[in-house]
């Protein structure tokens, strides 16, 4: 439907934030169709072939906005963009008074999209923050779309249309260990020390308090006495 909207002149009133991206250009290593608004299509496209629902296709139709907010003086590359793009997702799925749902799922893959992509570079503590940043431990459900719009993102460029995802595998076997994890699973003796510091540290800075104090009651008591 976007390529429908653009032919006949409706896309730049209705969505200019992606008609903006038709032109722009991107580093030809990662993105050898070069353009921006044409790997925007590719990746709906990868989605609907695979079956992904529309809320997976809708978050791929914003998912690179910031793009369009690049200067030309810094084309192709679009350092930041994942963060510049955000609020243009608010905006749009606002104006369009897009489902929560929706909306939630497509500021998650424009912001973290990348940083799925690098998942298999990533330590432990950073797939963590990952796995923090999209909200998955409380909404693990949001897991299969995410991978599947990131998975469609990566494959929706030209000539790489069937390359393998192997981040997604990873990131199911991070979420599933970390959701796993009981209580009674966790190590609390240090919790405990950590515990019983504090309650030493706040004992010693009242008895502190309290030797000053000592200490200005006896240099009043002094001054009335001797004046």
């Amino acid at each position: 439907f976007v390529e429908v909207l653009r032919d006949c002149g409706a896309l730049g009133a209705l969505l200019p934030e992606v008609d903006v991206l038709f032109g722009i250009p991107q580093p030809a290593e990662y993105h050898p169709e070069i353009d921006t608004g044409a790997h925007v299509l590719m990746t709906m496209n990868e989605a609907a072939a695979a079956r992904c629902g529309p809320r997976v296709v809708f978050a791929l139709m914003l998912h690179d906005l910031g793009k369009g907010l690049t200067p030309r003086a810094e084309w192709p590359s679009h350092v930041g963009h994942e963060e510049k793009g955000a609020p243009l997702v608010e905006a749009v799925c606002k104006r369009l008074r897009a489902p929560n749902a929706y909306r939630d799922l497509a500021l998650k893959v424009c912001r973290l999209h990348l940083r799925t992509h690098r998942l298999l570079e990533m330590r432990p503590g950073s797939v963590m923050k990952l796995i923090e940043d999209a909200d998955l431990l409380r909404r693990a459900d949001d897991l299969e779309d995410l991978l599947a719009a990131c998975r469609a993102d990566y494959r929706g460029r030209l000539g790489l249309e069937q390359r393998p995802y192997p981040q997604a595998g990873r990131l199911r076997a991070a979420l599933d260990a970390v959701l796993a994890v009981q209580a009674r699973d966790i190590d609390t003796e240090g919790l405990e020390l950590v515990k019983t510091c504090n309650q030493a540290t706040r004992r010693i800075s009242q008895d502190l308090h309290d030797l000053v104090m000592a200490i200005r009651l006896v240099e009043i008591e002094l001054s009335v006495r001797y004046g």
